[in-house]
């Protein structure tokens, strides 16, 4: 939604350390303005609506906003996906399935000109750092 920094702001002030938050399905809101005030708190946002809007509209705002924030922001954005509705997964008659992320997705990103580098690091290293817990995961 469009509370995230609201959302942030709270958390930080109950002692969260920015680094450790991860907001989800921020790119419901493809405010480049909006990305970068959540991002310049020190959050990681959660991109995973990529996949709707292609089957939606064709188009994907999503891709547009990592290749806009990408290079300021390169350790901050994880991508995922939502697949809570049986119709997207392939095992039940439907699609893209959770492969996409691994297949479909970085092609789209490849096309808004967001390099494989980037793309690796937001679908294993960044994830793996965000979602880090116990010995060797800090909370900065």
């Amino acid at each position: 939604g469009e509370a995230g920094v609201e959302q942030v702001e709270l958390l930080l002030e109950q002692g969260a350390a920015a680094s450790r938050v991860t907001l989800s399905h921020c790119d419901r809101v493809p405010d480049v303005a909006y990305h970068r005030a959540l991002l310049g708190m020190g959050v990681n946002l959660e991109y995973d609506h990529h996949f709707r809007t292609l089957r939606q509209r064709g188009d994907c705002p999503t891709a547009e906003l990592i290749a806009e924030l990408t290079a300021d922001f390169p350790g901050q954005i994880v991508l995922g996906m939502d697949l809570a509705r049986r119709s997207y997964w392939r095992g039940h008659g439907g699609g893209p399935g959770a492969a996409w992320l691994l297949t479909g997705l970085p092609e789209v990103l490849a096309r808004h000109g967001v390099s494989e580098a980037a793309t690796h690091r937001m679908l294993h290293d960044n994830p793996a750092r965000a979602f880090a817990f116990g010995e060797g995961s800090t909370a900065s």
